[in-house]
């Protein structure tokens, strides 16, 4: 079994992705839609990739992330992936 990220690439979940460096004072905060709770828990769906599209010839999982609330357990729509949630 293998995970790859969004990039195609094996992920190993030690790493983490490099990302822009920001002001944290210029960022806009989040809440959630229904209870305006401060903090959201990550959920990924998996989809699977058949061994047979694979290069490898072993089935190939994918994680789609996304997040809920911690309060109330609710999912932004704004977090919403069309045709998964």
């Amino acid at each position: 079994m293998n995970i790859v990220g969004g990039d195609g690439k094996p992920m190993n979940q030690k790493q983490a992705p490099p990302g822009p460096k920001m002001d944290a004072s210029q960022l806009i905060d989040v809440k959630c839609d229904s209870c305006e709770a401060p903090l959201f828990e990550p959920l990924f769906y998996m989809k699977k990739v058949p061994k047979m599209l694979t290069q490898n010839g072993s089935d190939t999982f994918v994680p789609i992330q996304t997040w809920r609330c911690a309060g109330c357990g609710e999912i932004n729509d704004e977090f919403k992936i069309n045709n998964l949630l």
